[in-house]
């Protein structure tokens, strides 16, 4: 009897993932239908050794990717949404400046009996009328604030959406197994 020196390590490989296996690889790393390299120096540290199906994986990209570019879109348009609040914010305080001045006016010339209490009541309902305008662009300037979060990375929605991509990312990796590193 011939005595061999080869040595073989026995690799125990548990997946938890979804799918059946795909393909093996050959000794040379190509796909092939026979076994996979058995002689631990066959097998360089990281070659791959199964592939599972990876269709669901590549959806779930695929998918993460989408709603990633969804968020930045959004964030876009909110940001839009906020440049026109502001404007009408402004508009909003402009007139409500204008109707005070107008207002301080009525009332003094009310006091000079130049007018009439009808045209002061006027007045004051257009005031009135005017601070609730601004108000309401104010509160719906800063809704629009809060909606957007952030422009930049901070943004949650945005930051979501990057996780879910690398967490997809990272399934689809798995689906290749390759050799331990010792």
């Amino acid at each position: 009897m011939a005595c061999s020196d080869r040595s073989y390590r026995a690799i125990f490989i548990q997946w938890s993932h979804q799918g059946l296996c795909d393909s093996t690889f050959s000794k040379r790393g190509r796909s092939g239908h026979g076994g996979f390299c058995r002689r631990w120096r066959c097998c360089h540290r990281w070659h791959p050794l199964f592939k599972l199906d990876d269709r669901i994986h590549r959806i779930a990209v695929q998918q993460a990717q989408n709603k990633l570019e969804v968020a930045i879109r959004s964030t876009k348009v909110n940001a839009a949404s906020i440049i026109s609040k502001q404007a009408a914010a402004n508009e909003a305080k402009i007139n409500l400046e204008n109707i005070k001045t107008s207002t301080n006016r009525a009332r003094s010339l009310f006091k000079r009996n130049l007018i009439s209490s009808s045209d002061v009541e006027n007045a004051n309902a257009n005031l009135d009328t005017a601070l609730a305008t601004y108000e309401k662009a104010k509160s719906s300037l800063d809704s629009a604030i809060l909606a957007l979060g952030s422009k930049d990375e901070t943004n949650l929605e945005i930051h979501a959406a990057k996780i879910a991509l690398e967490k997809a990312q990272l399934n689809l990796d798995y689906t290749t197994i390759k050799a331990p590193t010792r």
